[in-house]
């Protein structure tokens, strides 16, 4: 008799603990793209704690809604010299699906092309802001500002 129920506790104890990592809590402002089977299937984006379908859905990705910065450095040579900028640049997503799955990583996308404009232009003027704000958006991401440091 009791190793009966030594075995259904040891079960049910496998069972919780399989089960466990399949809540997810999604916290104010974020989102979270469920993927089921390789395809997308829901966004959580109430807050609170949600069940996904063990083995079927996996989230993919945690997207913070509220604005963000980031910095990155790069290297330009131009007339055999070579000038390190430093930016900074400030930005909010805007369309959550796009971000996703537009490109593989959205941000380093935009980050290519503000080095490309940097490499023509060598500043980032109001026009050159606000083609990258129109590319940006193509992305999912709102454009905020861009600084260098």
């Amino acid at each position: 008799m009791t190793d009966i129920i030594i075995a259904i506790l040891v079960l049910l104890f496998l069972t919780v603990l399989f089960l466990i990592p399949n809540f997810k809590i999604v916290r104010a402002n974020e989102v979270q793209i469920v993927e089921r089977l390789g395809r997308f299937h829901k966004m959580l984006s109430e807050p609170g704690i949600h069940f996904i379908v063990p083995l079927i859905d996996r989230v993919i990705q945690v997207v913070p809604l509220l604005e963000s910065h980031k910095k990155f450095h790069f290297k330009v040579n131009k007339d055999e010299e070579e000038i390190t900028y430093h930016l900074e640049y400030r930005y909010k997503v805007a369309d959550v699906m796009l971000f996703v799955y537009a490109a593989l990583d959205s941000l380093e996308a935009i980050e290519i092309h503000i080095k490309n404009i940097i490499e023509e232009q060598d500043v980032i003027d109001e026009t050159a802001l606000l083609a990258l704000q129109e590319v940006s958006l193509t992305f999912g991401i709102e454009l905020i500002d861009i600084q260098s440091k």
